[in-house]
């Protein structure tokens, strides 16, 4: 996948488009109910108990768990000049899974 650097901005002083070999945490998530439509409209599809149908989640990275408020668990995204350059976690990501 292709992301135009110049679509990100970074708050840090001086600093806001990635340069080659920055990486980031990036997750998508789509949730999906389900629907029918009456009069033109979309509405919830009701279980017996009166109450919608649980969601479906779906996630670029897999969090292991229903929560897309824990970043530490997004998957990277690795900024690189040339295309098929090679991934590399930073060095510190196995001492903070090792805490």
């Amino acid at each position: 996948m292709a992301i135009p650097r110049e679509t990100f901005k970074d708050f840090k002083a001086g600093r806001h488009r990635p340069i080659n070999g920055d990486q980031r945490r990036m997750n998508f998530s789509r949730v999906d109910w389900t629907m029918d439509i009456v009069d033109g409209v979309y509405v919830k599809v009701l279980g017996a108990n009166g109450r919608p149908f649980a969601e479906n989640n779906w996630v670029w990275s897999p969090m292991g768990y229903i929560n897309m408020h824990k970043p530490e668990l997004w998957g990277y995204v690795h900024f690189v000049n040339q295309p098929n350059q090679s991934f590399r976690h930073k060095s510190t990501e196995s001492i903070k899974w090792g805490l």
